[in-house]
């Protein structure tokens, strides 16, 4: 996963990248969203929403 984490702090900062190949998996693969967030990592679909927010 390509991350950086704030050690101070849970909140993980996604790169521009990553989303846009998360985005890709969803638009251009006909990827399941729900198999991308479990791939990624995420427990529910609201946390992947937000880490999409650009």
């Amino acid at each position: 996963m390509n991350c950086t984490q704030n050690q101070n702090s849970k909140n993980r900062v996604y790169s521009k990248d990553f989303k846009l190949q998360t985005i890709n998996r969803i638009l251009i693969n006909h990827e399941f969203i729900n198999s991308i967030a479990i791939d990624i990592g995420f427990q529910n679909l609201k946390k992947m929403g937000i880490m999409l927010k650009i």
